[in-house]
């Protein structure tokens, strides 16, 4: 992942807002927050560029909506893949583990209430 380029291409089209990179030695996601949870508690909106988003569930969150804008996704949601590819979306349901691969995918990702970095819950697998 070219992470330096893909922060460029955010700044340029979204400029004020935070990015965050997952791993700046190795990134694998890039997130730029369009809509903040500080604004609204009741949903958030970013753009995630991704090529690997690890193994996870949320605690709180409801919904997390996916709206492919480039490129291909596949989203792994409780053991199902499911392929989605640009124009199209896919709603993760409440409390399913869930992961997503791409190549440089540009997703808009809308989660209900807004997501905060503690409701995020990684899985270990052993």
């Amino acid at each position: 992942m070219d992470a330096v380029s893909i922060i460029s291409q955010l700044k340029a089209l979204h400029p004020g807002k935070k990015i965050f990179v997952d791993d700046k030695d190795k990134p694998t996601e890039v997130l730029c927050e369009l809509e903040s949870a500080d604004l609204n508690p009741d949903r958030s909106v970013y753009i995630a560029v991704i090529d690997k988003r690890v193994e996870h569930y949320h605690r709180v969150e409801t919904k997390e909506r996916f709206e492919v804008i480039q490129g291909e996704l596949i989203v792994q949601v409780a053991g199902r893949e499911h392929s989605i590819s640009a124009g199209r979306g896919f709603t993760i349901p409440a409390g399913q583990v869930h992961s997503a691969e791409g190549h440089g995918t540009w997703v808009k990702v809308i989660s209900t209430p807004a997501w905060r970095p503690k409701d995020h819950q990684l899985v270990d697998r052993i």
